[in-house]
């Protein structure tokens, strides 16, 4: 795969138009999954979807920085020691929210 290729990483700016279809959705994966507490809800199956129906579009917006994931509770660290360096370099406030 080429060094430039476009991925998602997840970071999604919806209209709230969208949520009910979300919704429809993740009661489905739910129902689906009610046994596996590790099953994930991917949210880009709900806008492949719905785009390939015709009823959305996105549009990609391209970024350099860097992504980390959150996904399980073993992440946190990884990420708490990411954000505290980008706090350190000053790329982000201290506090980063108040």
């Amino acid at each position: 795969m080429p060094e430039d290729s476009l991925v998602s990483m997840n970071l999604w700016g919806f209209h709230p138009s969208i949520f009910e279809s979300i919704r429809e959705h993740f009661i489905r994966f739910a129902a689906a999954h009610k046994d596996d507490p590790r099953a994930e809800f991917y949210i880009p199956l709900v806008v492949n979807d719905l785009m390939e129906k015709g009823l959305m579009k996105v549009a990609v917006l391209p970024s350099k920085e860097k992504w980390y994931g959150v996904t399980y509770k073993e992440d946190k660290a990884t990420v708490q020691a990411a954000l505290s360096g980008l706090n350190k370099e000053e790329v982000y406030p201290d506090p980063l929210w108040s």
